[in-house]
């Protein structure tokens, strides 16, 4: 709930609404300033671009003051960024808030390498010290032992000649092990230098690079709260999209920055699809599919580290999502009798338990609802696969998205909104597009039309939705604001498809450490 400043502030901010039926406007006319103390503008680019691709605030330019309703202004300080909104007539500041940057040393790989070259050469003066003073004793007992044997006239003195002899060699022995060990060294330092001081700064650039992505993530946690200060609505820009291609899982942040692979295809054939987030975004549960079938998979996307259930041997295990209260795994399973959806505990080698539902027909694609209260699935009932919700005890089933009994239409992929309200999914009727059922009434809308659209998920705002679309081509993942009808493409590597978008994450702790370039 908004709190009475809050509320207070968004209504100052808000311009007329649009007349009903009419694609909403913009609710807020925006300048962001320059951001004052920095040699860069990467934050003040950060920080629009994200109010802008959030929708809810339209971005004015700075010269034309006069046609905005409030005003950003920034300031670096040492700890990171003081932000302000103002009002844009009278300068009166609404809102203001200190945020912590993570900092990013520069990059100095001249300095890595002269201190490296100083360590380097106080260590070799302190050798060089040492394999001259063990020359010098090697050459001295070599002289003495070139001279010509003394006439030795009793055997006491011959014995004491024997001893020094025997001293001697000793002495030569250990200079000349000790010039061989000095010398040894000074070659492998030489040998090394060039290696040590190349790792050094690829580990130097590691950590900067992770400082940077640490760095972005909070500024992007900066932009939510100002759209949340300005519209009553926190922003979307701290969360990022699962996706599948060519076999792998990669995640991409809201604005299409930092897209990585989180899995990787191998040469035994194994192929990662239909990811789903866990709450905290620090985790993709997706199916594991090879020659033997497909089997439920987790990867950590801080470590990397990914692990199989097992709980789900191969065979048919698919469409894997987490519970509301990430206890429970929660996938389609199927056997030679039926495919039914099926619960198993992550954490544990318990075996999987079957969920109350309709035992008459097959179940796949679970999704939860926002509350956990329900469950939404894919059932290929006599005609064609259609979406039903139930309770979870398996009561109160009804048909989620009606469709006309003399159309064989295929509804699918359905993604629940976080606000409860909608269900997205895909209807096939000759191509595939994206429609929304209004659970409120059962009116649905159909929100795509160029191309073919597939895969909806919905954003943390139940405002956009991120989905498969082939309008530029090459099949890849796009955003699409259900309210304006605008498009941004967010993929570009081609062949991507099945979008998962996570939660909102305001953690950074869940951000991959960057890896050697």
């Amino acid at each position: 709930m908004l709190s009475p400043r809050a509320l207070c502030i968004g209504l100052l901010l808000l311009p007329a609404l649009p007349l009903s039926g009419q694609n909403p406007a913009p609710q807020v006319r925006a300048v962001v300033l320059p951001i004052e103390g920095l040699e860069t503008d990467s934050i003040h680019t950060i920080i629009t671009r994200d109010l802008g691709f959030g929708d809810r605030v339209l971005i004015v330019n700075a010269d034309d003051p006069q046609r905005a309703t409030a005003v950003v202004r920034g300031v670096a300080t040492a700890q990171g960024l003081t932000v302000s909104l103002l009002d844009s007539l009278n300068g009166t500041v609404l809102q203001q808030r200190d945020f912590p940057l993570p900092i990013v040393t520069p990059r100095n790989d001249q300095a890595i390498a002269d201190s490296l070259n100083q360590a380097f050469a106080a260590r070799d003066l302190v050798r060089r010290a040492a394999l001259v003073r063990s020359t010098w004793v090697r050459d001295s007992i070599q002289a003495e032992m070139a001279k010509k044997t003394p006439r030795l006239g009793n055997r006491k003195a011959r014995a004491e000649y024997s001893a020094l002899v025997a001293q001697q060699d000793s002495i030569l022995s250990d200079a000349v092990t000790k010039i061989t060990v000095v010398e040894s060294e000074r070659e492998r330092d030489a040998a090394g230098r060039a290696a040590l001081q190349s790792s050094t700064i690829a580990q130097a650039a590691i950590t900067r690079d992770s400082a940077t992505l640490a760095r972005r993530w909070a500024i992007h946690g900066v932009s939510d709260v100002l759209e949340e200060w300005m519209t009553g609505h926190r922003g979307i820009a701290q969360s990022r999209i699962a996706y599948v291609s060519n076999g792998e899982i990669r995640v991409v942040d809201f604005d299409g920055a930092n897209d990585h692979a989180v899995t990787h295809a191998d040469r035994a054939g194994v192929r990662a699809m239909s990811p789903a987030w866990r709450r905290d975004g620090g985790t993709l549960v997706y199916s594991e599919m090879d020659d033997a079938g497909t089997q439920i998979a987790l990867v950590d996307l801080a470590s990397g580290q990914v692990r199989s259930l097992a709980a789900t041997p191969r065979g048919l295990n698919i469409t894997p999502v987490f519970s509301t209260d990430d206890k429970w795994v929660v996938y389609a399973n199927g056997t030679d009798a039926r495919t039914s959806i099926v619960a198993v505990r992550p954490d544990s080698m318990a075996s999987l338990k079957h969920l109350p539902l309709s035992r008459l027909f097959d179940a796949e694609e679970p999704i939860f609802s926002p509350d956990g209260s329900r469950i939404a699935y894919v059932s290929s009932r006599p005609r064609t696969p259609q979406i039903y919700s139930s309770n979870l005890d398996g009561t109160d089933e009804q048909v989620e998205a009606p469709a006309s009994a003399r159309a064989r239409v295929y509804h699918t992929s359905p993604d629940w909104s976080p606000d409860g309200r909608m269900i997205a999914y895909q209807q096939q009727d000759g191509d595939f597009q994206i429609w929304i059922v209004n659970r409120a009434d059962r009116s649905v809308r159909k929100v795509t039309t160029q191309g073919e659209n597939e895969d909806p998920s919905w954003a943390p705002d139940a405002r956009h939705i991120a989905l498969t679309s082939n309008r530029g081509g090459a099949k890849e993942i796009w955003v699409l604001d259900t309210q304006s009808k605008r498009f941004r493409q967010l993929t570009t590597v081609g062949n991507a498809r099945l979008a998962a978008w996570s939660g909102p994450i305001t953690t950074s702790s869940t951000i991959p450490v960057a890896t050697a370039r």
